[in-house]
């Protein structure tokens, strides 16, 4: 779908969280670009930065297709939306390519590499994304303590992943004690998911995401600073998974096994319509 100011105005806020945004100011690779983004995700395109800009609102991330000198696109996006995930789409190479990532978040693809290249920086940067989206989601829930708020969302934005609630209560500054307290009283018992459980989606999510562009599991191991026995026993635990079937599903497959995992105390409903 091609958008402009006026059709924009027409999609609900907050329903788009796992589509991807695209702008294409090269026509030669409008085409390519587009074709390859059909089979990884559905997407809207559009026409004008000003749009794009609002896009990023309602998207879990946006694609930039820009030649060498026009790299005042991801400036004007990141002034509007820091923390929004980039896939950037460009013929710039080297240490020049580097002045375009602003953020950890961010993907270089060189126009050459786009076939095999495209999709799983997408699939990486929208997730990164719903995970963001998740934050926000969490940080504007009343009902929920404003420690546990504040220490969800910096689940969610930690990289590498927090990897225990001893250590995600010296983030947050109180006792572990007290977080799991502030758990308790948010998370009914009868729903199961413990706060550590959590802490572990998030590693396994953080995995998979890193098995896209990692040669196999013990490099995946080695990044994430555990061990490949480690990661197989959460996949089996939290999904049932084994982690060939982690590396089949992808980063975009794991994430809504988690969502669906999270009591609707935990998170603002619409932000969990993603990737299903």
């Amino acid at each position: 779908m091609h958008l402009n100011g006026h059709t924009l105005a027409a999609i609900p806020q907050r329903t788009l969280d796992a589509v991807v945004a695209l702008y294409c100011e090269e026509d030669r690779w409008r085409a390519q670009v587009q074709h390859v983004l059909r089979r990884h995700v559905d997407f809207l395109e559009a026409r004008t930065l000003e749009t794009l800009v609002q896009l990023a609102d309602m998207t879990s991330c946006s694609v930039l297709v820009i030649a060498r000198h026009q790299s005042d696109y991801t400036a004007a996006l990141r002034r509007r939306h820091p923390l929004h995930p980039l896939v950037l789409v460009s013929n710039v190479e080297g240490r020049e390519a580097t002045c375009l990532v602003r953020s950890p978040r961010d993907e270089v693809v060189l126009f050459r590499e786009v076939d095999r290249g495209l999709g799983p920086a997408v699939s990486r940067a929208s997730v990164s994304g719903v995970l963001e989206q998740l934050a926000i989601g969490i940080e504007t829930e009343k009902r929920i303590a404003p420690l546990l708020r504040a220490a969800l969302a910096f689940v969610y934005r930690a990289r590498p992943p927090i990897r225990s609630i001893k250590e995600l209560a010296a983030q947050v500054g109180c006792d572990p004690r007290t977080l799991e307290h502030h758990w308790r009283a948010a998370v009914p018992r009868a729903d199961g998911l413990r706060l550590h459980d959590v802490l572990s989606w998030m590693l396994l999510l953080h995995a998979s995401t890193a098995r896209v562009r990692t040669a196999n599991w013990s490099a995946v191991g080695a990044d994430l600073g555990v061990c490949v026995q480690t990661i197989a026993r959460l996949a089996r635990a939290l999904a049932d998974l084994s982690l060939g079937e982690v590396a089949a599903l992808g980063p975009r497959g794991t994430l809504p096994l988690f969502t669906r995992r999270v009591p609707p105390a935990l998170a603002v409903r619409e932000t969990l319509r993603v990737l299903t």
